[in-house]
């Protein structure tokens, strides 16, 4: 069955626990066994897609590797630290999540990241992350509305003051200027940067791709994500605790 590879870590001496993600079953766990002599153990690493076999025994209750055709290898992911951080990112997200739930859809979309990654410039990494947590969102059903005020319901680009809104992570939603009240847990988030997000959902990749993000947009947006996904995993992911960006 087809397989993208999202983690790989230590078991006992020789093996490896291989976490992986399928289109009709979402994450599943083998264990590949074998020392650095086994020709698998190069095919069966992160970020890696294919064709797996696996072989499952009934008594010990356990799971085996027995083959693996890689189709696409994501090389260039491992040969870069900041896009081992963002696919890093990406494989803890969906483990936690458990594919949303949906399957088919979470490997359509964790695919089209990693194939994304391995051909980006550097400096484009961490924008297309911030691009696939969104998108994720959506897929979890926990895409906040950013076009209207969670309180007072009016369009956010005519209503409050200064050109500016305010995310509130109590209550999960965009604020007007005029309702929001001094001393708030918010985070101001500039207009541009709502209707990046708004871009995303209504635009396809491509498009979205060509839309410019400012180092500020940049920086709100960052913040945002990075707590609106640390939030629906459960808290706060210990991929994004490795990046001192």
């Amino acid at each position: 069955m087809p397989a993208l590879i999202l983690t790989s870590r230590q078991l006992g001496e020789t093996n490896r626990m291989i976490t992986f993600l399928t289109p009709a079953e979402g994450v599943q766990q083998a264990v590949l066994y074998g020392g650095r002599k086994n020709k698998l153990r190069a095919l069966v690493s992160p970020w890696h897609r294919g064709m797996i076999w696996l072989y499952t025994d009934p008594v010990k209750n356990s799971t085996k590797i027995t083959d693996f055709d890689a189709q696409s290898y994501h090389t260039d992911i491992r040969m870069n630290l900041d896009k081992t951080w963002a696919a890093s990112v990406c494989s803890e997200i969906i483990i936690k999540t458990e594919a949303a739930g949906e399957f088919a859809q979470c490997w359509y979309l964790a695919n089209g990241f990693f194939d994304g990654l391995e051909l980006c410039r550097e400096q484009d990494t961490q924008a297309g992350l911030l691009r696939f947590i969104w998108r994720y969102l959506g897929l979890l059903g926990q895409q906040t509305d950013c076009r209207h005020c969670i309180r007072c319901e009016e369009v956010l680009d005519t209503a409050g003051r200064y050109g500016v809104s305010y995310y509130s992570p109590s209550e999960n939603g965009f604020i007007c200027g005029d309702c929001c009240t001094p001393h708030e847990n918010t985070i101001i988030i500039e207009h541009e940067s709502r209707h990046y997000l708004a871009s995303l959902t209504d635009l396809s990749p491509a498009a979205a791709r060509a839309i410019p993000l400012s180092p500020q947009m940049f920086q709100e947006l960052r913040q945002l994500l990075f707590i609106l996904i640390s939030s629906v995993c459960g808290g706060r992911l210990k991929s994004l605790e490795c990046t001192a960006v």
